[in-house]
């Protein structure tokens, strides 16, 4: 989010236009009962492979390294 990557709009995340056409991320919905009884959507956004990457060579431009790759 401090990067301008991200934004959450309501209770979902989505990416500014400068990344939202890249691939980074993918949505799925699926519906549940309620407690109401009726059904409800809900939408979810997931990292796709190559966002994942995006956000590990983003991170890694500012030195922050997944633990694996930090020296003890």
């Amino acid at each position: 989010n401090e990067k301008g990557v991200q934004y959450k709009q309501g209770k979902i995340w989505l990416l500014y236009q400068k990344y939202a056409e890249k691939g980074y991320t993918s949505t799925k919905t699926f519906s549940s009962p309620g407690g109401d009884g009726e059904i409800h959507s809900h939408v979810h956004t997931y990292w796709t492979q190559g966002g994942r990457l995006f956000i590990y060579h983003t991170l890694k431009a500012d030195g922050i390294l997944p633990l694996i790759e930090q020296e003890v």
